[in-house]
């Protein structure tokens, strides 16, 4: 795909939408400490800030760099539900979601529907520049 390609408009406003909800989601479960753990709150505050950025980076530069950054982004967020439940790691709070803080999983849910999302769109937007 060249450098100058664009971003098709309906991929580009489904990927900004989705990074956002899950950045918002990110930012409540940051605000949440007590529950999310020291560490939990400190990566998803970083989640929210990333998302933050990249969404505004997607929108103003509509180039599929910021798509990748949206698939690299999702995919920490999906490891960083996944790693500690897996490896236990200490710092981290609720070690699996609840009804009363179902949060971190709604979170993990949204940050793997930004990878597929803007997986499918990169992979849209390179047909395209193919011809």
């Amino acid at each position: 795909m060249s450098e100058g390609a664009v971003v098709p408009p309906g991929g580009l406003r489904v990927v900004a939408g989705t990074w956002a909800v899950a950045g918002a989601v990110h930012l409540w479960v940051a605000l949440d400490a007590p529950r999310a753990g020291a560490a939990g709150a400190v990566v998803s505050a970083v989640l929210a800030v990333a998302a933050a950025a990249g969404v505004v980076a997607l929108l103003v530069t509509k180039r599929p760099g910021a798509l990748l950054a949206a698939v690299v982004t999702g995919a920490v967020g999906v490891a960083a539900f996944l790693v500690p439940r897996v490896a236990a790691l200490p710092g981290f709070g609720d070690v699996l979601p609840t009804w009363d803080n179902p949060w971190p999983f709604v979170a993990f849910l949204l940050d793997a529907l930004v990878v597929r999302v803007a997986v499918f769109t990169l992979r849209r937007a390179s047909r395209t520049a193919a011809g």
